[in-house]
């Protein structure tokens, strides 16, 4: 059935005519959400919009801010619902209603906008994805078809399944875990077969293999991930990944990539090391072999938003699942990420025309803010900061990336990143500051800023940081979040002890920042009262989350600052609750946490012997992600 939709005619205007005043001044796109857009809301500004009455003649073939009536002249080309309906998007059937109004279109070309460096064209695969030497060698190894000779199975729709089997990850033991494991997985299920198990015994295309990696992507929450979103709001994300699945197979093959290192690491840890070395060698290995290849064969080829988006997405997951590197691996697959979110942004349709487009923008859209929260944690936590260290380009990221519309719940409480919009700007202009000083010769980042606390004797310094402290404290405290807002920023969430979570997880943030600002910038003195106090508050907040032994992982940069200034106040029974927290989470499989584990002792020890000059260790360059 033929489909009748007039042609878009192309906005002329850089920004939208009915976008907010502060958007227009900037000369940056308003996504005209009223009464305050998300890019204002990001910054935390005051958002005000002017209503303009103009009188004209309108052609009614041609519309200046949408799209046209039919014609049966004109070319087919279906301009569909914004992409801020997000509940029909991930709905599988038909495409949603056309007609509609169309999404606020992004720059046809990157060197249009003056908000994004120029975009290199030619990537270099080497550049952005980082291999280990291990995994090199056990790559070269690799001499069977990593595909079994066949073609990727057809998409059929039900298939693969997400719901094999139902788990309350968040709160769910180890025991329980397993004993799930055991009945449905299906390397388990093989080795107790008696089967001799080797590479061409398992296919990446078996159905049992496929339904299990779907439902545990789903009932762990993307391997914890995105472990505060309710579990219906991220079902409609894995639809998402469904949906662009069905045009693109590399989706699926990084959710198996990251659900196989997963357990992986989980096996090995329980000392179920033949599980763990299956899963390593005969899934994950092959696997990555195939992301490889295609993001080889296709990054410098494909001019497809849809397919840019999957790339990008393959690169984001890469980065989530080697974040646990104890070297700075991290940061190349977080600069691969940039990267690909840079090309990618260019061939963003002007309207999405289709089912597969709208499911790709809302995707870009995840993650675009997931990079905002990489690089501030790693800005933050890492000793020689993320992979952007132009303060231009870092704040251009940071200040004119719109909320993504899953993201956001409730209109103010961010699901990445474990806070409220209110709280975002004070890690912006932390992350600024921190830039700037390293551009200018300080390094902060990380444990730096601890040892400058320590050492430092430079006077003017000083005083630059005290002032810039004084003013983002009173920011801080002018948008600390009433007991009221929490309640109305959690309250979509069915799962109240969830609700809780989320609630505790913006106080520990809040106390978190005050706590780094008076520390490292203000310079409180170290004998003082309120320093505990606030470490306390912390703790407290921590594990006031029912669900704190895996939602508290959202708040990791908040158990990292508490254990490190727990040693530094000389808090022997706070810095071990601290690693508490961390330890139950790395028994969930967080292998981060593990790594704060062992920069915290490594921290305490040094502080014991005051041997201050070695308080960063090259070998620790983590990302508290």
């Amino acid at each position: 059935m033929s489909q009748e939709v007039g042609t878009v005619k192309k906005r002329k205007s850089p920004y939208s005519r009915k976008g907010c005043l502060q958007c227009k001044k900037s000369h940056t796109k308003c996504d005209e959400t009223k009464p305050k857009c998300l890019k204002c809301m990001k910054r935390n500004i005051k958002c005000t919009y002017k209503v303009s009455f103009v009188f004209q003649q309108v052609d009614i073939r041609s519309g200046d801010e949408g799209c046209a009536p039919p014609s049966s002249s004109s070319l087919e080309i279906p301009c569909s619902t914004a992409v801020s309906h997000f509940d029909d998007l991930a709905s599988q059937g038909s495409v949603p209603p056309l007609g509609s109004d169309c999404l606020t279109p992004h720059p046809l070309k990157l060197e249009e906008s003056p908000n994004f460096a120029t975009v290199d064209h030619n990537l270099d695969l080497r550049d952005f994805i980082f291999v280990s030497q291990t995994d090199l060698n056990l790559l070269n190894l690799l001499t069977f078809d990593t595909e079994d000779g066949k073609e990727t199975a057809p998409y059929i729709p039900g298939v693969p399944l997400t719901t094999l089997f139902q788990l309350s990850w968040r709160h769910s033991t180890w025991e329980e875990f397993y004993d799930m494991l055991k009945t449905y997985d299906p390397i388990q299920i093989m080795v107790r077969s008696g089967k001799s198990l080797d590479a061409s015994s398992i296919s990446l295309d078996d159905p049992r293999l496929l339904n299990f990696i779907w439902t545990t992507t789903r009932v762990t929450l993307g391997c914890g991930n995105f472990i505060m979103f309710p579990q219906d709001r991220y079902d409609k994300m894995v639809q998402l990944f469904l949906n662009i699945t069905e045009k693109h197979p590399i989706v699926e093959r990084v959710l198996i990539y990251d659900v196989a290192l997963y357990l992986k690491d989980l096996y090995f840890k329980q000392e179920l090391k033949e599980f763990s070395h299956i899963w390593d060698r005969y899934i994950r290995m092959p696997t990555l072999k195939v992301c490889l290849d295609t993001l080889q064969q296709r990054i410098n080829k494909t001019r497809e938003f849809t397919e840019l988006v999957s790339l990008a997405l393959t690169v984001l997951l890469l980065f989530a699942a080697n974040s646990t590197y104890r070297n700075a691996e991290w940061r190349t697959h977080l600069k691969g990420c940039w990267h690909m979110l840079q090309s990618t942004r260019q061939f963003i349709p002007k309207c999405p025309t289709n089912f597969i487009d709208q499911n790709c923008m809302a995707v870009y859209e995840i993650l675009e803010d997931n990079l905002c929260h990489s690089e501030i944690l790693a800005c933050i936590t890492s000793d020689n900061a993320g992979s952007i260290k132009n303060p231009m380009e870092l704040e251009n990221l940071l200040s004119n990336a719109p909320y993504s519309k899953i993201v956001l719940f409730g209109e103010k409480y961010d699901l990445i990143r474990g806070y409220t919009t209110d709280l975002f700007p004070i890690f912006t202009e932390i992350c600024l500051k921190l830039i700037d000083l390293r551009n200018r010769g300080y390094n902060l980042n990380g444990t730096n800023i601890l040892v400058h606390r320590l050492l430092n004797k430079d006077e003017n310094l000083a005083y630059e940081l005290q002032e810039f402290g004084r003013t983002l404290l009173q920011d801080l405290v002018a948008c600390k979040p009433t007991d009221e807002d929490l309640r109305e920023a959690a309250r979509g969430a069915s799962d109240f002890r969830l609700q809780f979570s989320m609630k505790n997880s913006v106080k520990a943030y809040y106390h978190s920042l005050e706590l780094y600002l008076k520390i490292f910038f203000l310079r409180v003195p170290l004998d003082s009262p309120e320093l505990v106090t606030i470490v306390e508050k912390i703790l407290e907040y921590l594990y006031a989350m029912p669900y704190y032994t895996t939602t508290s992982i959202a708040c990791h940069w908040g158990i990292y600052l508490s254990g490190m200034v727990a040693s530094l106040l000389n808090q022997k029974a706070l810095h071990l609750l601290s690693i508490d927290i961390l330890s139950k989470l790395a028994s969930n499989g967080m292998i981060v946490a593990a790594n704060s584990i062992t920069r915290l002792t490594y921290i305490n020890r040094t502080l014991e012997s005051k041997d201050y000059h070695n308080l960063v260790n090259p070998s620790h360059d983590f990302i508290t992600f």
